[in-house]
C-alpha cells in the first residue's frame, strides 16, 4: 500500500501554516523534496494532496507561515517548525502525523508567590517569537508543584523556550511584577510534558 499522508498542523499564537515542504529520505539520503499551499487551520489534518508515502521511504516535513514561492520551489515566511524524520507507516490511508508526533505540553514551576507565569518561545531559531502570559490554576498543581499549561500552548521541534514567572495577573494586561526566571531550554519530544524550572 502507499497511502496519503496527513499531518496535523501546528497551532502557534499569531501565525497560521500556510506552506509547508515534504522531503523524501532514500536510504539516509535525500531523495527531492515538495512543496504545497496549505488550506487548513490550525490544529486541523491537511492531506498532501495526491502525494503518497513509499514503504522503507522516510520523511520530514517543515512548516511556514506565508505562502509557497510562484513556482512552488519553496516557501515565503518564517520557518516555524518541523517533524522529525519518519519512516512512512503504510499500515493505514492516510498515514496521519499528529501534533503530538513533533511537539508536546510543556509544564511549570509555580514557586510562592508567584501567581502567573510568561512563556516566550523562539521558533526555528527565526525571529518569530511568541509569548503566553498565563494565570497559574493552584487548584491543578501536580503533586510536585508543577502546571500543565493549557492547550494550544505546545512546545515544538526546533523551538527553544524561556519563562518568566510574575507575582501578579492583570487580565488583559497579562503577567507584572517578576519574581523569577528560567534557564532557555530547547524542545525535547522525549520528555512529556517538557518540564521548565527547578
Amino acid at each position: 500500500m502507499t497511502p496519503n499522508i496527513a499531518v496535523q498542523l501546528p497551532d502557534i499564537k499569531g501565525a497560521k501554516v500556510q506552506c509547508l515542504i515534504i522531503y523524501r529520505i532514500i536510504d539516509g539520503q535525500d531523495s527531492g523534496y515538495n512543496v504545497f499551499l496549505v488550506d487548513k487551520g490550525p490544529s486541523e489534518f491537511f492531506i498532501l494532496g495526491n502525494y503518497l508515502a513509499t514503504e522503507y521511504h522516510e520523511y520530514k516535513i517543515d512548516f511556514y507561515s506565508n505562502v509557497p514561492f510562484d513556482n512552488y520551489t519553496w516557501c515565503w515566511g518564517y520557518h516555524l517548525t518541523h517533524t522529525p524524520i519518519y519512516r512512512a507507516n503504510i499500515t493505514s490511508n492516510p498515514w496521519q502525523i499528529s501534533l503530538s508526533d513533533y511537539s508536546v505540553r510543556i509544564k511549570v514551576k509555580a514557586p510562592n508567590p508567584s501567581t502567573c507565569v510568561s512563556l516566550i518561545s523562539i521558533y526555528e531559531y527565526s525571529p518569530y517569537v511568541t509569548r503566553y502570559d498565563v494565570p497559574i490554576d493552584f487548584s491543578k498543581l501536580d503533586p510536585a508543584g508543577y502546571y500543565l499549561l493549557p492547550d494550544p500552548i505546545r512546545a515544538y521541534a526546533g523551538t527553544i523556550h524561556h519563562s518568566v514567572v510574575f507575582k501578579d495577573s492583570n487580565g488583559d494586561s497579562g503577567c507584572q511584577n517578576p519574581v523569577g526566571t528560567t534557564e532557555t531550554l530547547v524542545t525535547d519530544l522525549e520528555d512529556d510534558p517538557m518540564i521548565i524550572g527547578n
